[in-house]
C-alpha cells in the first residue's frame, strides 16, 4: 500500500501479486489490485473487482474505500463519499479513511465538514503529509494563503515527490502575491 501511496504502481503490483498468491481472496490485496488498476486507467476491471470484493466483504473498510475510488473515477462524487462514510462508520478512527472522507467533501465543495474531518484526522495523525495538504486547499478556498502555505510546506518536508503539496504551495504564494521573482527559486520562502 506505502508503494501505491507513493504512485510506484510497477513496485505496488509486484508486491500486491505476492499477497494475492498467498490468499487470492485477501480483501486488502483485492482492493489495492483494484486501485492498481484505476492507476492504470483501466475502470472497468477496477470497477469489477471493487464490486466483488464489496459482495465478499461488505464489511470491510479498505473493500468499500477501493470501491468509492471506482465511484469517483466515473464522477459519482455523492456515490463515493457516501461509500468512504461508510467505511468510516466500520473504522472511525482510521485517519486515510478520514482524509478520503475530508477529500471528498473538497470535491463536493462542503468545506465546514471538509475542515471537521481534515481537523479530527490531523489530531490523530499530525504528520501525515496527505492530509497537511488537503488541509493547505482548504486555507487556499478560504483565501487564508498564509495559514495554507504553512501547511503546504510542513507537508512537501515530509513528502518532498508529492506534487500537490508543491502547486499549493505555489498557489499560497500566488494568492499572497509572493511569487514574483522566486520563480526559478525551489526553495520557497516560509
Amino acid at each position: 500500500a506505502l508503494a501505491l501511496n507513493r504512485g510506484q504502481l510497477a513496485q505496488a503490483e509486484q508486491l500486491n501479486q505476492r499477497a494475492l498468491t498467498l490468499n487470492p481472496k485477501h480483501p486488502d490485496a483485492q482492493s489495492i489490485a483494484a486501485l492498481i488498476e484505476l492507476g492504470r486507467g483501466q475502470l472497468e476491471p477496477a470497477k469489477q473487482r471493487a464490486a466483488q470484493n464489496i459482495l465478499d466483504n461488505p464489511f470491510n473498510a479498505t473493500a468499500i474505500i477501493a470501491h468509492s475510488y471506482t465511484q469517483q473515477a466515473e464522477g459519482r462524487l455523492q456515490a463515493a463519499l457516501d461509500s468512504a462514510l461508510e467505511a468510516q462508520r466500520l473504522t472511525p478512527n482510521d485517519s486515510q479513511i478520514i482524509a478520503r472522507v475530508a477529500e471528498l467533501y473538497l470535491s463536493l465543495g462542503q468545506r465546514k465538514p471538509a475542515e471537521e474531518a481534515l481537523d479530527k484526522a490531523l489530531t490523530q495523525a499530525p504528520n501525515h503529509s496527505r492530509l497537511l495538504t488537503f488541509k493547505g486547499f482548504s486555507l487556499l478556498a478560504q483565501r487564508k494563503a498564509k495559514a495554507a502555505q504553512a501547511y503546504f510546506v510542513k507537508a512537501s518536508d515530509l513528502n518532498s515527490a508529492d506534487p500537490y503539496a508543491q502547486l499549493g504551495w505555489g498557489m499560497a504564494l500566488i494568492q499572497r502575491g509572493k511569487l514574483a521573482g522566486q520563480a526559478k527559486k525551489r526553495q520557497f520562502d516560509h
